[in-house]
């Protein structure tokens, strides 16, 4: 059974591997090779060895895990803008847990964290536009695609990316679908 839980700074370590791999299977073509192979790994582990040991107040970690491994992940922003609301920085699940819920929950639950800091707020995220599966997926659960712009990609260059708002987080808590 896959519990959804509070990320902690013992959790930095997991998910930071979580996420390079993640982005290795789908960023491959966007980012650069030289950056997935040689230094997505230890650039996400510093990143998250520092989100988990001086979180923001404004930030929460939710983790999936089914006996003691984790399946995946979310982090949200509280107030990351003023029209758009919190921000959606990270979701992750690990391949073999795909299409079987674990994403829409954590976005629940994400949601869910979000309503009880500011039950006024929505809710963003960023995708890049080649990702196409994870576009399909956030217009199931009620994203609607709201803006496209570049952003720059760790390790150069840059992609083309669409933002997503929920703006009614009850309906994605409740159904998580259109």
């Amino acid at each position: 059974m896959i519990a959804y839980t509070t990320g902690g700074p013992d959790d930095a370590k997991s998910i930071a591997a979580l996420h390079a791999q993640s982005w290795s299977l789908h960023y491959r073509g966007e980012f650069t090779d030289h950056y997935l192979d040689h230094e997505v790994q230890g650039e996400r582990l510093v990143e998250w060895q520092k989100r988990m040991t001086e979180a923001l107040p404004t930030q929460h970690v939710v983790l999936a895990t089914e006996d003691h491994q984790l399946c995946g992940f979310a982090c949200v922003y509280l107030a990351k803008h003023e029209k758009w609301g919190a921000l959606l920085d990270n979701l992750h699940v690990e391949p073999s847990y795909m299409g079987k819920g674990v994403g829409r929950r954590l976005m629940q639950e994400a949601a869910k964290w979000v309503q009880t800091q500011d039950d006024n707020s929505s809710m963003f995220l960023w995708v890049l536009a080649s990702n196409e599966g994870a576009s399909r997926f956030y217009e199931r659960i009620g994203g609607e695609k709201a803006e496209e712009t570049m952003m720059e990609n760790p390790g150069g260059g840059a992609s083309r990316v669409w933002r997503y708002v929920w703006d009614d987080l009850g309906r994605l808590i409740n159904k998580g679908r259109r």
